[in-house]
């Protein structure tokens, strides 16, 4: 389209030819001519030169963790076979990532030439955000004509919430009962040696073990075992109504960290986990750790008015592991003991043979979050309340202030704050 200069020159070449031709002066005719002829020809050449950009954006990796810094590559190529004019390139980046959408001015690039322009990305707001598209703007020398083009390509990156290091301070039992005779896994390959059976077709001859195949006169292999590893859920409290506060000095942010260091916590030791909500309609699955903080990092809270029926969903799903539960104190004014949202969550640690509650909180709900943590204890929970900004490693240690729960066996323990 043309400028606003653009416009100006074809104003003033009919301007010439009116004069041009009421005073007979043929050369103001023709400077007219040359004149009108200037907007069309760079239209033109802003829409030829501009026809074979191709844009390709790059990042190293597209998961980043709270509060760090990535640089993205935007890679422009000319594929054309026309030079390109003069390039104004911007990238729409959302707010939460750069304070100001990154612009570029380019002088040109050649047929077959590239350019590659960077812009860097903090981390400050959790969830999946798309970088992109590119916006092109080509204009010419004069200043006579322009084209913007949007590219069709975007990206995205996903933000963890901020994860902590937990400190090493709490010891806390393995599964018992039902799943004491599926402790170990066997397999034909494994991490530790188990016991020895006869050959049978098909099994690997490296395993062959040559002492005992001599001494019983038959073919013996080794069996190996695969390591048990125990089971824990992490409860997210996501309902809209059970939060304060806004961004990240909202409970609901506080919440979702908090679970988000609980799964690596426990993931470096090799527990196998399962996430929940007050949303969800099935009983919780196992998932990997990655899988687990990428739910994390884009859950969005919830209009569910209450925690009913957690507790049949999740004892149909976890056995005697570990529950993890983040939560906040109830809302409303009903006395604490009262609240139905407390029963649920004492009935839905009913199942576990461990159960440890980390309960944040604004100021204005201190007295309620320690109510809910003085019964969460007296029901054999391990339990702290954590205000809104102060680190979970701070609090994490009074974890260990309490006995072991109740039902908890006294043998096979297993080490949830050590490396």
């Amino acid at each position: 389209m043309p400028t606003a200069r653009g416009l100006g020159v074809l104003l003033g070449a009919a301007l010439l030819w009116g004069v041009g031709r009421a005073l007979g002066v043929d050369e103001l005719l023709v400077v007219a001519a040359v004149a009108a002829a200037l907007p069309p020809l760079a239209l033109l050449g802003v829409r030829l030169g501009g026809s074979g950009l191709a844009v390709r954006r790059r990042l190293r990796t597209d998961r980043l963790t709270h509060g760090t810094q990535e640089r993205v590559a935007l890679d422009l190529r000319n594929d054309g076979r026309l030079p390109t004019t003069t390039l104004l390139a911007r990238e729409e980046v959302p707010a939460e990532l750069v304070a100001a959408p990154p612009r570029w001015a380019v002088a040109g690039l050649a047929p077959g030439g590239t350019v590659s322009l960077s812009y860097a990305i903090t981390a400050t707001r959790r969830g999946r955000h798309q970088l992109g598209p590119a916006e092109l703007t080509m204009t010419d020398r004069f200043g006579l004509a322009l084209r913007r083009r949007r590219t069709t390509t975007t990206g995205a990156v996903l933000v963890y919430p901020v994860i902590e290091a937990l400190p090493e301070a709490l010891r806390l039992p393995q599964q018992r009962g039902s799943t004491d005779g599926a402790r170990h896994r066997l397999l034909s390959l494994g991490d530790e040696f188990h016991t020895l059976r006869e050959y049978v077709e098909g099994d690997d001859l490296r395993q062959v073990h040559w002492p005992s195949t001599a001494r019983r006169g038959k073919v013996m292999v080794r069996q190996h075992e695969l390591p048990w590893h125990a089971e824990a859920t992490v409860l997210v409290d996501a309902r809209t109504r059970a939060h304060r506060g806004h961004g990240d000095a909202s409970t609901l942010e506080a919440t979702i960290s908090g679970a988000a260091s609980v799964v690596r916590h426990l993931a470096e030791r090799r527990f196998l986990l399962r996430l929940t909500t007050e949303a969800d309609a099935h009983p919780p699955r196992i998932h990997d750790a990655e899988a687990l903080l990428e739910r994390l990092a884009t859950l969005e809270a919830s209009h569910e008015r209450s925690l009913a029926g957690l507790g049949e969903r999740l004892r149909r799903s976890a056995g005697e592991g570990l529950l993890a539960a983040c939560v906040t104190p109830p809302p409303g004014h009903e006395p604490v003991a009262d609240a139905p949202d407390t029963r649920a969550l004492l009935q839905a640690g009913s199942g576990f043979g461990a159960r440890v509650a980390v309960v944040s909180h604004t100021p204005d709900d201190a007295p309620r979050a320690e109510e809910l943590v003085a019964l969460l204890r007296a029901a054999s929970w391990r339990a702290v309340a954590r205000p809104v900004g102060t680190p979970l490693a701070t609090v994490w240690p009074g974890l260990a202030g309490r006995g072991a729960p109740s039902g908890a066996p006294a043998s096979a323990p297993g080490e949830v704050g050590q490396a």
